[in-house]
């Protein structure tokens, strides 16, 4: 096997995750609207960051880069009033929107 072979491999098992990532996000956003629909700021910032990272790794940055908003967002509000948990709607819809343009 040659040089080149090699890559060809690595960029196939790159892309099969990827696609498991894509695959599976639908599930992703489902747990981060649970999360948001309860107020639950805690719940978001983990559904955020489950999204954040493998959204960023396979070069799905807009979606990282909202995600990670959100996360931000969600720590911040969490132990606090529900209000402040609400707030962070806006933030969770911006994902749903990168979300959506990734199948």
């Amino acid at each position: 096997m040659n040089g080149q072979g090699g890559n060809d491999d690595i960029e196939a098992e790159i892309d099969a995750l990827r696609q498991s990532f894509a695959a599976r996000l639908p599930g992703r956003v489902e747990a981060l609207r649970a999360a948001v629909d309860a107020a639950d700021a805690a719940a978001v910032a983990d559904a955020a960051h489950a999204i954040s990272g493998s959204a960023g790794l396979f070069g799905y940055h807009g979606l990282a880069a909202a995600a990670e908003a959100l996360e931000a967002a969600a720590l911040k509000a969490a132990g606090r009033d529900a209000a402040a948990a609400t707030r962070i709607a806006p933030l969770a819809e911006a994902v749903y929107a990168r979300a959506a343009e990734i199948g």
